[in-house]
């Protein structure tokens, strides 16, 4: 067994020692007992926080996830169908709408979501909205498209300076999907909070 400590073991020792935490690329000032990291996949993690974001020491990364279930289409004549599994058309094309209940405050740094093409032909996009309680004004925050590619579609989306306020807005998400060979099994929007 080898007595050495590990390199991360020195580096969190050293961390420590300065009183700082490392997180993304900020150093964030360690106060004991008020700093909570979670950990996710490299695949998930923003690459760092937004310019001009500002991130308290009790800030960590969560995951929310909008199921299929969500989705209700945003007129009566659209042709749809949602299996649990994935939302797709039955015919033609139409639009659906998810709400989106984030905590206020929360800043939201991706979204990807997941879909199928079974062939040619056929698109979706996913835009992430949000509306003014004053003048029902709705702006697009950022949106993903499918590609041409057949098989499984992942649509990452990264944000900057997206911070949700509840108070003065509501967010939901609006799916477009045009033809019957693709389809939407999910979307992750990640945030700190």
């Amino acid at each position: 067994m080898n007595a050495r400590p590990s390199i991360r073991k020195t580096i969190l020792i050293a961390a420590l020692v300065l009183g700082v935490v490392a997180l993304g690329t900020y150093l964030v000032p360690l106060v004991a007992g008020s700093l909570s990291v979670s950990t996710a996949s490299a695949e998930v993690l923003p690459p760092e926080a937004p310019a001009g974001a500002e991130l308290q020491a009790t800030a960590t990364l969560h995951t929310l996830s909008i199921p299929t279930a969500s989705f209700v289409p945003q007129t009566k004549n659209v042709d749809w169908l949602n299996s649990g599994n994935d939302i797709k058309l039955q015919s033609g094309s139409g639009a659906l709408l998810a709400p989106v209940s984030l905590p206020q405050g929360a800043i939201v740094q991706k979204m990807v979501v997941f879909g199928y093409r079974s062939s040619a032909g056929g698109s979706f996009s996913l835009n992430f909205q949000k509306m003014a309680f004053s003048t029902a004004t709705v702006k697009n925050l950022g949106g993903a498209l499918s590609t041409d590619v057949i098989g499984t579609q992942k649509r990452p989306v990264t944000y900057s300076n997206v911070t949700i306020d509840n108070t003065l807005n509501t967010y939901y998400l609006y799916l477009y999907l045009n033809g019957t060979s693709v389809s939407v099994s999910g979307v992750k929007i990640i945030y700190y909070y």
